[in-house]
């Protein structure tokens, strides 16, 4: 019988030095976490990524030990193409030896969670705001351990690769006087000029408290030997991106195109948010990185990989990553969550959910 794993995360949020508001959110449990970046303005972003992380965790799909016997909200009927897809997907993985065919349900169900909160946002905004969401589950389907990664939009979830021969991650014991599952959430104070927010493609496009931290020190890997790397694990849902699927542009082109803030699907706009989720072996040890996009376009993969490797706390390493992120310019609302695979963490450790701090006394926080 396999060990049960369970998540031991720690995250960290900056509004940025350009923006006004931090409109990113995130949760935290001890099997699932999530960022969400809205987007709208003014307070109907903070909403939007708010409702989003407020419906992933207040769900029990993801505290009950058996997640396939609980009832989850009705899927109304998906558009043909959207039905096509699913169909899809489901056939390419009943194909695989090793995927068990009770997974389906469980992405199912992780669907209809998300279809409640793209409901949720509807409702209290009117369309009005959106938000991307990514996410990962951490389950046991017949004994075999899995991580269900999911992606609205376009932030991102990576999964950390160790060179060949690196010593394993160290024991979560041995760095038990730090807190995790807790979010370092920043205030920056220096003035810029506003950025353009994030927008959602037309229907015809194609395709807290204030803390602060010292910089830890992050050990290089020797120049000539393997050098970790990060592997992305969810395909951005954006304009730029299927102009990178065409070949029409490069992903270096992408960083800097004008239209490489405008979205393809998010939840509650009204318009498409179907899921994509990956279905990736998990295994004691496992570090993911889930981020808004606000870390990925100021910070080098390569940076990021060092850090996630050469900083063993999850919380040291958010810290890092999200003060990296401000000193290359910190265009954008940033948020970080390091997440790792272990056997066991401390009782007492329970959801962690962030949500902008003007939204905490209107969402019963």
């Amino acid at each position: 019988m396999s060990v049960e794993l369970v998540i031991r995360a720690g995250a960290a949020t900056d509004r940025g030095l350009r923006r006004e508001t931090n409109e990113d959110s995130l949760v935290v449990t001890r099997t699932m976490c999530a960022v969400a970046d809205g987007m709208g303005g003014h307070e109907a972003g903070e909403v939007a990524s708010a409702l989003a992380v407020r419906t992933l965790g207040s769900s029990q799909l993801f505290s009950s030990r058996d997640p396939w016997s609980v009832e989850v909200p009705a899927e109304p009927e998906p558009p043909e193409d959207v039905a096509r897809f699913r169909a899809r997907v489901e056939r390419e993985l009943k194909l695989d030896p090793e995927i068990p065919d009770a997974t389906l349900a469980l992405m199912a169900k992780l669907r209809a969670v998300l279809g409640a909160a793209d409901t949720s946002i509807q409702e209290s905004l009117g369309g009005r705001a959106g938000t991307t969401v990514t996410g990962a589950w951490l389950v046991d389907v017949e004994g075999t351990r899995l991580w269900l990664v999911f992606n609205v939009g376009d932030s991102r979830t990576y999964r950390l690769v160790r060179p060949e021969g690196a010593a394993p991650a160290p024991d979560h014991a041995s760095v038990a006087h730090h807190p995790t599952g807790e979010i370092t959430a920043h205030t920056a104070s220096e003035e810029a000029p506003e950025l353009l927010h994030e927008q959602i493609a037309d229907p015809d496009s194609p395709g807290v408290e204030v803390a602060t931290t010292t910089p830890l020190p992050v050990t290089p890997a020797p120049k000539d030997g393997p050098q970790p790397e990060v592997q992305q694990i969810t395909v951005d849902h954006s304009e730029v991106q299927y102009l990178v699927s065409i070949g029409q542009i490069t992903p270096a082109q992408a960083l800097v195109h004008p239209r490489r803030n405008v979205i393809t699907r998010a939840l509650g706009t009204g318009q498409v948010w179907e899921p994509d989720v990956w279905v990736v072996p998990a295994q004691s040890g496992d570090r993911l990185l889930l981020c808004s996009d606000g870390l990925t376009g100021e910070v080098a993969t390569a940076h990021i990989a060092r850090v996630l490797h050469s900083v063993p706390h999850p919380k040291e390493a958010a810290d890092v990553l999200v003060n990296a992120a401000l000193r290359a310019g910190g265009r954008d609302n940033v948020t970080v969550i390091v997440a790792d695979a272990v056997a066991s963490r401390p009782a007492d450790e329970d959801t962690t959910t962030f949500v902008p701090i003007d939204m905490r006394h209107d969402l019963g926080s």
